[in-house]
């Protein structure tokens, strides 16, 4: 509350939510996970502990690591039971440098060590995230799965806490509305659409059927641009082909013309043209030629030569889409 006070913005960095998140997943389920088990033994009773503590503040974070990074790391709980008693000594080791250092007393070897232990404790870190195989990666997961998972984990919660009829109702509900997210987003994303992405230096297009999605890119251009529109989109399928200079949408066809400049003695007359490779033109004479409705331009061309596209149909009044600065072309059916 104190530092919301101070600075409110704090509430919308990740780094806050994700802290104060695992604290409550702590403070509200490590004693019910505590209470599973009652080991006899000390060094099981510290494991144990270890073990219900990484647990419930992985509970805490996991929808809105989901929703985040939209990945879930199958090794917390080797990481946590080797981090959480180093953290606590590397915890009071800071406190008495920095006690030490506001009055000029931390010899330099303290200071030292202490790097040192830092240094080796990231490096562990790096090496633990090191096995990407036991990383469970491209979870779709929107703000609606969000806030109804949180609504499951508070039901179940007191469910646990107090059995009775009315929580059990409560928590029965929240799996429903759960349920209904999961089908809700199936259905708002089940839509057909072409999308012309932004990506510098490279041309990316992609035909969306349904679940499906056909990306049109050559095979030296990086995907990492449309990965969040595949998993934000509850992308199912995905395939990959070379570009091709046509595409039929609907009612609109698109031709895409290149760094060869092709356009002339066509067969049909494209609704829409996307300019790509930076072809060498006269944009008035295309535009005489073949009647567009609609001109894009995408982010493998050169800027000097959008800008002068952009003048051009500025004077000739046909809209112009540059994504360079207004982002992807999406056109829907």
């Amino acid at each position: 509350l104190l530092l919301l006070l101070y600075r409110p913005n704090f509430l919308f960095e990740i780094g806050f939510q994700l802290s104060y998140l695992a604290v409550l997943g702590i403070l509200a389920i490590q004693p019910l996970l505590s209470n599973l088990w009652s080991p006899k033994f000390w060094i099981f009773k510290k494991l144990w502990a270890i073990l219900t503590v990484s647990i419930a503040a992985q509970i805490g974070v996991l929808p809105l690591s989901l929703f985040y990074f939209h990945q879930f790391p199958g090794l917390f709980f080797i990481t946590n039971l080797i981090i959480l008693p180093i953290l606590g000594l590397i915890l009071l080791y800071g406190f008495v440098v920095v006690i030490l250092s506001s009055f000029d007393l931390t010899p330099e070897y303290l200071i030292q060590l202490y790097e040192y232990l830092i240094k080796q404790l990231l490096s562990f870190i790096k090496w633990i995230s090191s096995f990407e195989n036991f990383i469970i990666k491209d979870i779709p997961f929107d703000i609606l799965l969000l806030c109804t998972s949180y609504l499951m984990i508070i039901s179940l919660t007191r469910l646990v806490h107090q059995f009775s009829y009315r929580n059990i109702l409560s928590f029965g509900i929240t799996i429903i509305i759960f349920q209904v997210g999961l089908m809700w987003n199936g259905f708002q994303y089940d839509e057909d659409e072409l999308i012309v992405f932004q990506k510098s230096r490279h041309s990316i297009i992609s035909l969306r059927k349904s679940n499906e999605v056909i990306i049109f890119k050559d095979s030296l251009t990086s995907t990492n641009t449309i990965t969040p529109y595949l998993i934000g989109s509850f992308i199912k399928k995905v395939r990959y082909n070379e570009p091709k200079s046509l595409h039929i949408f609907g009612k609109d066809t698109l031709l895409v013309i290149d760094s060869l400049g092709v356009y002339q003695n066509l067969s049909f007359k494209p609704s829409i043209i996307v300019l790509t490779q930076s072809p060498k033109i006269n944009l008035d004479r295309v535009i005489d030629s073949i009647s567009p409705r609609l001109i894009v331009a995408d982010g493998s061309n050169y800027k000097s030569y959008v800008l002068q596209w952009d003048k051009t149909c500025k004077k000739r009044k046909l809209p112009f889409h540059n994504t360079y600065e207004m982002g992807a072309y999406i056109l829907k059916e």
